[in-house]
């Protein structure tokens, strides 16, 4: 299989939130520390094809100087912030970030068919992200009796806003994938997948999200 190891990279970094987060109150720090990990893994593998002239990484696109215009700043406040250390945390996560990037776009570069793999991730992280949520969800339903906001699992998150926010950016890009699906029963999947995505978002009650929803809703009626 070609590109195994960067499609390895890309799955890996797509379903972190997977990965244990060794008991800490808040998982987002161990997710930031296993992508820390697994980009150095990834930057020897990059160094090497680049020691060998395999491959170039152009580094003319304008979010890559964005982000690294936007890296420098924030280091630079570091000698006038009352929280210094804050500044050094900070800096380093956009370091964190820009490194993905950069390693993220060498991987696609590598793949064929990119598109339909990076939609069919997006696709397979909503549905275990709708499984995650619902099946705890279910069950607490079943011991308390009650389905409200404070009796629902958080999905994958410890916050219902990033929560309901991530399934919500996955629907138009799952409907892309579902649309190129040549799988006789891709409809029935997609209805199925796609009511259980807004059944979770309305039991998260967030707003903006319930918002977003309406508001695609509305944008796929117009585009009918």
């Amino acid at each position: 299989m070609k590109a195994t190891i960067e499609k390895g990279y890309l799955l890996i970094i797509f379903f972190i939130w997977i990965l244990p987060n060794h008991g800490v109150i808040d998982p987002i720090g161990s997710q930031w520390f296993y992508l820390s990990l697994i980009n150095f893994i990834m930057s020897l593998f990059v160094a090497k094809k680049l020691w060998q002239k395999k491959h170039l990484i152009n580094f003319s696109l304008p979010v890559i100087w964005a982000l690294f215009t936007l890296f420098f700043w924030a280091l630079g406040s570091y000698w006038y912030a009352i929280n210094t250390t804050e500044v050094l945390i900070e800096a380093f996560r956009l370091f964190t970030l820009l490194t993905t990037l950069l390693l993220a776009a060498f991987a696609l570069s590598k793949i064929q068919n990119k598109i339909q793999f990076i939609t069919g991730l997006f696709s397979v992280s909503l549905t275990i992200e709708v499984l995650v949520f619902l099946l705890p969800t279910l069950e607490l339903y079943s011991q308390t009796g009650a389905l409200y906001r404070g009796t629902i699992s958080k999905g994958i998150s410890t916050n219902v806003n990033i929560a309901s926010f991530s399934m919500l950016y996955k629907v138009p890009i799952t409907v892309y994938f579902m649309n190129q699906w040549s799988y006789r029963y891709k409809n029935i999947i997609g209805f199925i997948l796609l009511t259980l995505t807004v059944f979770s978002i309305s039991l998260f009650a967030t707003r903006g999200a319930i918002i977003g929803r309406i508001e695609w809703g509305n944008g796929r009626k117009k585009a009918a």
